[in-house]
């Protein structure tokens, strides 16, 4: 069996590395069909970016539910439309805050959802409410509540 040589001295050249640009041709059709391109490269990244932006918009735009002309012209009523909804976001914090206080306080509500929870503390609210009133009317009866029952026993 023949041997093979290998020869070490033999080395492949080094290939060039792949330059990726964010500029790239814009092609069009001209009248006869043929394949043009247009004299400025189109930048792809400022492309891509400009959807971010759209998409942003229209985030925005939902939230804040404002005219046209009152929306892209900065003016008081757009000022006031925007602290509105960063008062609403920052209440909506708020609120999430509070559900995970209950959650800490209560561990029978640490799985509840925060719809669940909220209707713990609208039912607490309203039992208060009444008990509130019958008190102030002069009335001793007094809405016993689950907990009542417990404390109770």
């Amino acid at each position: 069996m023949a041997k093979i040589a290998f020869d070490s001295t033999h080395r492949t050249r080094p290939r060039a590395s792949v330059v990726v640009s964010h500029l790239e041709d814009e092609y069009y059709l001209d009248k006869n069909k043929r394949l043009k391109t247009y004299p400025e490269k189109r930048d792809t990244q400022a492309y891509i970016d400009s959807f971010a932006d759209t998409l942003f918009e229209r985030i925005l735009d939902s939230v804040l539910e404002l005219p046209e002309e009152i929306r892209y012209n900065p003016s008081k009523e757009f000022v006031d439309a925007t602290s509105r909804v960063k008062d609403k976001l920052e209440l909506m914090l708020e609120a999430d805050q509070v559900v995970s206080d209950i959650r800490a306080q209560y561990p029978e509500l640490a799985n509840a959802s925060k719809a669940e929870i909220y209707a713990y503390v609208k039912e607490r609210a309203e039992i208060s409410y009444k008990n509130y009133l019958a008190e102030k009317a002069g009335k001793e009866e007094k809405i016993e509540t689950k907990e009542d029952v417990k404390e109770g026993e």
